[in-house]
């Protein structure tokens, strides 16, 4: 396994996880298999860092399975994006910061410096990452700690005791493969829930394969994003290459 060796050349040891490879469905076990294992991971204080193998759809299914109290009381970093979303705000929800970063599944199509750079995250070393466009930028510059992930996976925290307050929080968001259309009714699902409010800023990742449908939507992604956080006044910053992109920086979450 080619993530693995890339791992242990960075000095870690690694434990693969007993149903890796398994498959049941669309799974790679049942949830209950799933979540027992996770469970054990967590638990583990010999464990220091979890490395979700891939995204996909599954962890709505097993979040309420697991006990965070021994986690909580000795943490240890969670690694992944898209459907790991929903492990970033959880765990926000419980006061831990985790890392939104590419996965082993996606590690030899990683370019080496966004290796590099998720390994300086793991290690404890503070790297910045660069954006190239944004809307006006406030001349006093605050620090305040970031949020979000996949934009479904957001909506999908709705109303649940995963989804955190998002006040004095900047907002991430990323997507792929999803209509125009879908896109908007998120932004707008999201805006009436009141999750916009007290934000102090947007952080747009990558929206990779957006799909039109016939007639056109008539309206681009930044336009829409544009056009919906336009009421609250804040800065708004495209262009951070992370999400479901060859090059996907990592970053901290909270």
């Amino acid at each position: 396994m080619q993530a693995q060796k890339i791992i242990e050349k960075k000095g870690y040891k690694v434990v693969l996880g007993k149903h890796l490879e398994n498959k049941s469905c669309y799974f790679a076990a049942s949830d209950k298999q799933r979540a027992t294992e996770l469970q054990k991971a967590l638990d583990n204080p010999k464990i220091k860092a979890i490395f979700f193998a891939r995204g996909g759809y599954g962890s709505v299914r097993i979040i309420d399975l697991l006990d965070f109290k021994k986690f909580q009381k000795s943490p240890k970093w969670l690694v992944g994006f898209s459907d790991i979303t929903l492990f970033h705000l959880h765990l926000h929800t419980l006061g831990i910061q985790s890392i939104h970063g590419p996965m082993p599944n996606s590690f030899k199509q990683t370019p080496k410096k966004a290796l590099d750079h998720l390994f300086a995250l793991l290690g404890g070393g503070a790297t910045a990452l660069q954006v190239k466009k944004h809307t006006s930028i406030p001349k006093k510059i605050t620090q305040y700690p970031i949020l979000g992930g996949n934009l479904s996976i957001i909506c999908s925290a709705l109303g649940s005791k995963s989804m955190p307050s998002f006040k004095n929080k900047v907002l991430f968001i990323e997507e792929v493969s999803e209509y125009i259309y879908a896109i908007d009714r998120m932004l707008i699902m999201l805006d009436r829930a009141g999750v916009f409010k007290g934000l102090k800023g947007v952080l747009v990742g990558t929206f990779t394969e957006v799909k039109d449908t016939r007639p056109k939507f008539g309206k681009s992604v930044e336009q829409l994003i544009k056009e919906r956080f336009k009421p609250y006044k804040i800065p708004v910053v495209f262009g951070l290459k992370s999400g479901h992109v060859k090059g996907n920086y990592g970053f901290l979450m909270g």
